[in-house]
C-alpha cells in the first residue's frame, strides 16, 4: 500500500474588525467579546485569529481550517469598555478569562 502525502494550502479568510462604530454588540457572541457563563469568571475573546493548525483543536480556526473562513478582531478600547459594563453589573468579585477561538496573543494591538 502506497500512502499519498497531501500538501494542504492555507484558506484566505475573511476579517472583520470589530469597532463601537460597528454596531456589533460584544455580549452575545460567542467567538468574540465578553462571556458570561453565570459565574464569577469573565470569557473576554478579543480576537479569532490562530496561526497555528493544531489536530486537537476543539474550534478548527488554524490557517488550514476547514470550517472558518472569517477571523474577527475586536478593538481594544471597546472590548475594555464592555468588559468594565459587564463588572459594574455583576460586582467587583469578577475574574477575567482572557481566551479565544484561536489565540489571543495574535491581536495586533496586545
Amino acid at each position: 500500500m502506497k500512502l499519498k502525502l497531501i500538501t494542504l494550502e492555507p484558506q484566505k479568510k475573511k476579517l472583520i474588525r470589530i469597532t463601537k462604530e460597528s454596531g456589533i454588540p460584544l455580549l452575545g457572541a460567542l467567538p468574540f467579546g465578553c462571556i458570561d457563563r453565570g459565574s464569577n469568571i469573565l470569557q473576554v475573546r478579543c480576537t479569532t485569529i490562530c496561526n497555528m493548525n493544531c489536530q486537537f483543536c476543539s474550534t478548527d480556526g488554524g490557517p488550514y481550517s476547514t470550517k472558518h473562513s472569517t477571523n474577527y478582531v475586536v478593538d481594544i478600547d471597546y472590548l475594555l469598555e464592555s468588559v468594565k459594563e459587564v463588572v459594574k453589573f455583576k460586582g467587583n468579585d469578577v475574574q477575567i478569562f482572557l481566551d479565544s477561538v484561536g489565540d489571543p496573543l495574535t491581536h495586533p494591538d496586545f
